[in-house]
């Protein structure tokens, strides 16, 4: 039986984050994913780059579109201390109860997690290697709402011959959907959890 499809994409919510190291092969390790509570808007660009070849006296000999992967920006609610330490490289102390954004801090790359509701299927979603940028905060009097923003560029995620950007679902009725925010899925073999 097919899979049903989604007519139109709504309703965002589940976001997570799986923090993405390397070991010193290269073999990438994902940790085990975390809840950013709160997601209010995610909005992904693709990034193309055209690489054009002229010939035969200036013809468009040969054209082609690489596939850099996209730049987006995903609004939640409110930061969590858990990914401004683990992600953004904040210096978080539990003894005094502060966090620090330090200058030099390295930041961390991360697998984004998510899904849309849709009409007909709760589609799941992963971005496998992005790197966060310095959220964009802001607030006013009274409780108008804004929410932070989290820009994020999503590449290329090498595993063996595979060259990852990202992956759904298509169907809610099966073993990957429902662990599917337990940890970070791969097709084939899967990178060992941090």
């Amino acid at each position: 039986m097919p899979a049903k499809e989604n007519k139109v994409v709504y309703g965002l919510e589940n976001a997570h984050y799986a923090k993405l190291t390397f070991g010193e092969n290269g073999a990438p390790t994902f940790a085990p994913p975390v809840a950013l509570k709160g997601s209010v808007e995610f909005k992904m660009d693709p990034e193309t780059n055209s690489v054009e070849f002229a010939a035969d006296n200036d013809s468009q000999y040969f054209t082609e579109d690489e596939n850099n992967g996209y730049s987006g920006t995903l609004t939640i609610a409110n930061m969590p201390l858990s990914f401004r330490s683990d992600i953004l490289g904040e210096v978080l102390d539990e003894t005094d109860g502060t966090i620090t954004e330090l200058a030099d801090a390295k930041f961390s790359p991360f697998a984004l997690l998510f899904q849309f509701d849709g009409d007909e299927t709760k589609t799941r979603h992963v971005l496998y290697y992005c790197n966060g940028s310095r959220a964009s905060i802001s607030s006013k009097t009274g409780k108008d709402i804004s929410g932070v923003e989290l820009p994020f560029k999503a590449k290329q995620l090498v595993i063996g011959d595979e060259k990852l950007i990202k992956t759904q679902t298509t169907s809610a009725e099966s073993t990957k959907y429902n662990d599917w925010f337990k940890a970070v899925y791969v097709k084939g073999a899967q990178p060992a959890a941090g």
